[in-house]
């Protein structure tokens, strides 16, 4: 039967997304004001730590390797924090900001002593967020925009004012409402799909970026691949997940559905 809750854990705000880190063994809650960080499984009821950001947030996810913790913004950015640097339970760490030109240019970001990273420049309030496997790219939308960010692999620093870290993906017609990467396996290449609304879902290969690193601007994806459904589908609920051997399963209404990528 139900029983009543061991531990009442206090966030600095309403929580909108909450995420584990079974590795560091972190709880982590967004919500107004940043995201709150219970260290270790001894939690107490206020939070070890508060990653500040001065206003609401969202999609909170972390990467595999737990190194960063992201989540989106309703400023119309996207949010990074180094989850190896302690932030504050007043808030101090630097107001939002940091010049993020955005997806159009380049990454700009400032980091300081574990500060946020901000990488600006959505169309709307960024909501879905995605990392691969390796926990280097970070793929994140609001509204039409859609970009996957190239953090860096395990070990390099944060991305301080880095060109070429953006890649664009095209061709959303509509705002893009979920994002995930193909599981890493040898008979898939590092493929990330992109699900717009209206059931219209995109396919892209990361090994088929035009720029980039060492360039003075984004490099950018047009798909290898539309997922279709069957008329009369078009316009309904998508949900859908990964699985092995490349594929991707849709449910739409009752049904559901599976592509092969590659």
């Amino acid at each position: 039967g139900a029983s009543a809750p061991r531990r009442r854990l206090r966030a600095a705000a309403a929580v909108s997304s909450l995420v584990h880190a079974p590795k560091r063994r972190f709880l982590c809650a967004a919500g107004y004001g940043g995201v709150s960080v219970w260290e270790g499984f001894g939690l107490g009821e206020a939070p070890a730590r508060l990653l500040p950001f001065k206003g609401p947030l969202e999609a909170l996810s972390l990467p595999p390797d737990e190194r960063y913790a992201a989540a989106g913004a309703q400023d119309c950015t996207l949010v990074l924090w180094p989850l190896h640097a302690g932030g504050s339970r007043d808030g101090d760490g630097g107001d939002n900001g940091g010049g993020g030109v955005g997806p159009a240019s380049e990454a700009e970001a400032a980091v300081e002593g574990g500060a946020a990273l901000f990488f600006g420049g959505y169309e709307r309030k960024v909501g879905p967020v995605a990392w691969d496997s390796s926990g280097r790219f970070c793929a994140s939308a609001g509204g039409r925009s859609a970009v996957v960010w190239d953090i860096g692999p395990p070990g390099a620093p944060p991305p301080v004012r880095r060109n070429g870290r953006a890649t664009l993906l095209l061709g959303h017609r509509s705002s893009v409402e979920w994002l995930g990467f193909a599981p890493a396996e040898p008979a898939v290449a590092a493929t990330i799909v992109a699900a717009a609304a209206g059931c219209r879902v995109l396919l892209y290969s990361l090994d088929q970026r035009e720029g980039g690193e060492g360039t003075t601007h984004a490099s950018s994806l047009r798909p290898v691949a539309e997922c279709t459904l069957p008329d009369g589908r078009r316009g309904e609920e998508l949900v859908l997940a990964w699985g092995r051997d490349g594929y991707l399963f849709g449910a739409c209404g009752g049904s559901l559905f599976a592509w092969r990528a590659g």
